[in-house]
């Protein structure tokens, strides 16, 4: 299984190819309200439960973001 993850301010959009090809959005995992952007790997991981995707039967992980776009913590 293949996943690619394009993270944004609001939504997270994810692309899953297995037997098929899933397009998936979820809310970004970021605090807004203390102006918190930055990205980890516990980010990613609790996407992927949280949509109940075996994490053992990943082969690659994409991920990408518009960092030029985000907020920096002031």
């Amino acid at each position: 299984m293949i996943v690619a993850f394009d993270f944004g301010i609001t939504n997270t959009d994810l692309v899953i190819k297995d037997q098929a090809i899933k397009y998936l959005s979820v809310p970004s995992p970021f605090d807004k309200k203390n102006r918190d952007f930055n990205l980890t790997e516990k980010h990613v991981i609790e996407i992927l439960e949280s949509l109940d995707i075996n994490i053992k039967a990943i082969d690659s992980i994409a991920v990408s973001y518009t960092h030029l776009t985000l907020p920096t913590k002031a």
